[in-house]
């Protein structure tokens, strides 16, 4: 099994580990891990979007747009060619 160390944590960022540790009733190192469990496995990774779906999910909130659709004309009478 390999070993992870992380460097740089913030205080804060600790002190909520522990604290989900706490109510996780595990220890902080078992909280790590499966907080990285969570977030490399299928479950924790998003799917990606078609490009529509993310723009309208963007402007989701700033309102939608009414616009008119136009009638359609009759499809016209293909040529001939003889």
């Amino acid at each position: 099994m390999g070993c992870l160390t992380l460097s740089n944590v913030d205080n804060a960022l600790e002190a909520r580990l522990r604290e989900r540790a706490a109510r996780h009733g595990r220890s902080v190192e078992a909280e790590a891990l499966a907080v990285l469990r969570e977030g490399v496995e299928d479950g924790g990774v998003e799917t990606p979007q078609h490009l529509g779906s993310a723009i309208r999910d963007l402007f989701r909130d700033a309102g939608g747009v009414a616009l008119e659709i136009p009638a359609r004309d009759p499809m016209r009478t293909p040529p001939t060619f003889d």
